[in-house]
């Protein structure tokens, strides 16, 4: 995928100009600060951005971002066929006090999709006896991330349509730069800032520093 991003700590690394390299960059960030690279997670969209930095604010023991999960298994069938097992891609998967949790966040109208509605049925089905589930998140008003069932599935698809939430899904970037950026700053005044990290905050000192 073109536009996937990657986020370790407060620093988020897009694919430059002709290249994609987010990943490579992301990598090379976590060798030099001798960073492990399962703290390097991936976000499709900028509301994965948005989310992820949220997740790092808050007590929780891991984040795993793309986790790839098995919902079915393999079989052959009547004729005697190999049939592969369905694996899924859950966007978010992380553990905090209250246990594991499996997340997946629409970012816009064209997510709502049979493959969602396929996945959340699957997962929560193979999950039932672990008591688990495929907890599916929309942006709400006023960026809040709010849960939603497959019976919302049309207010949600409407909401999205809305010229007024186009615009609110515009600003995510900006939005997240400021939360990196108030991070940064506290990094800084607290003197656990590394090199990269003072450049990033340099850069966007330009912007909300004024």
């Amino acid at each position: 995928m073109n536009n996937v991003m990657y986020v370790v700590n407060d620093m988020v690394f897009e694919n430059q100009a002709g290249k994609y390299n987010a990943r490579a960059r992301a990598k090379a960030y976590c060798d030099k600060n001798d960073i492990d690279y399962r703290n390097m997670l991936q976000a499709n969209n900028e509301a994965e951005v948005y989310y992820i930095q949220k997740l790092l604010q808050r007590d929780v023991c891991f984040i795993s971002t793309h986790e790839k999960i098995a919902v079915t298994d393999g079989f052959y069938n009547a004729v005697g066929q190999s049939i592969p097992a369905i694996v899924i891609d859950v966007p978010f998967h992380y553990a905090d006090e209250d246990g594991n949790h499996y997340e997946w966040l629409v970012a816009d109208v064209y997510d709502l999709t049979i493959k969602l509605t396929d996945a959340k049925i699957l997962f929560d089905k193979s999950h039932k006896n672990e008591g688990c589930y495929l907890k599916l998140l929309c942006l709400g008003d006023n960026n809040e991330i709010k849960e939603f069932t497959l019976e919302d599935l049309e207010s949600v698809r409407y909401n999205f349509m809305q010229e007024e939430h186009k615009k609110t899904l515009k600003h995510l970037h900006k939005l997240r730069e400021r939360q990196t950026y108030d991070r940064l700053r506290k990094l800084r005044e607290e003197g656990r800032i590394t090199e990269s990290q003072t450049k990033a905050l340099y850069k966007l000192e330009e912007r909300y520093g004024k």
